[in-house]
């Protein structure tokens, strides 16, 4: 649902290089243009369905009440590397996330993302729990925010028992300290966005501009497509 890509396939990227052949208007710049919206460096590009969606299909659909803010034109799976599952054990403990396991990410029509992390939650609550004296029965819980819940009850029931009530007291605040106000789910995608291939598109379209100002290039946010063609390392042309 992105321009004249109805239904692409998986596409596998190669380490070196891959080619993209077909007819004009057969879909290659629309396919990379996706690819780097994903993504894009030192630039702010968004999906919109009014210039994106097929245009053929969007009063239709439209119409027929189908959702088109929350399609998704474009979708990625990226692999964990080494540095990344080590960032994720500084965090939260052995055994998260293994090397080479899939993070599959996605992009909306209204630009919000969602993405399956590849992370065990259940691993993490683990490692936290191992070796912290809490009330036996609130082992059990499946994931962070149960556990929370847990102890916040647990905390109601305890209170006139000055030693639960500070076990409960402590537990709470290595949660707090571990997640703050966020979920397991938010900060490993804080971890992972971070670590995200960001793209450059380069094309004809993307040309240089006849003069820059270099301190803005360098540093400077909102910069145009041309400025950032200027700022991307560019291969010198024989």
């Amino acid at each position: 649902m992105f321009r004249n890509i109805l239904d692409s396939t998986t596409v596998a990227i190669d380490p070196k290089v891959t080619c993209l052949v077909g007819k004009n208007e057969s879909g290659k710049s629309a396919f990379l243009t996706a690819l780097w919206w994903l993504n894009p460096v030192r630039t702010k590009k968004n999906f919109s369905v009014a210039e994106n969606y097929p245009a053929w299909l969007e009063k239709r659909h439209r119409n027929e009440g189908r959702d088109q803010e929350h399609e998704k034109p474009i979708a990625a799976v990226f692999e964990w590397e080494e540095p990344d599952v080590k960032a994720i054990e500084e965090k939260f403990g052995p055994s998260v996330v293994r090397v080479g396991a899939d993070f599959m990410l996605s992009k909306q029509y209204n630009n919000e993302f969602r993405w399956t992390s590849g992370c065990d939650e259940k691993r993490a609550l683990k490692n936290f729990t191992d070796g912290r004296e809490m009330p036996a029965d609130i082992t059990a819980a499946k994931d962070f925010k149960t556990l929370a819940d847990m102890l916040a009850e647990k905390a109601k029931e305890k209170k006139e028992d000055q030693e639960a009530a500070k076990m409960i007291a402590e537990t709470q605040a290595a949660l707090t300290a571990l997640l703050g106000k966020s979920s397991f789910d938010v900060i490993v995608w804080e971890i992972a966005q971070k670590r995200i291939p960001k793209f450059l598109y380069f094309a004809d379209y993307s040309k240089l501009p006849y003069s820059v100002k270099i301190d803005r290039v360098l540093k400077g946010d909102g910069l145009t497509e041309e400025e950032t063609t200027a700022r991307a390392p560019t291969p010198r042309r024989h």
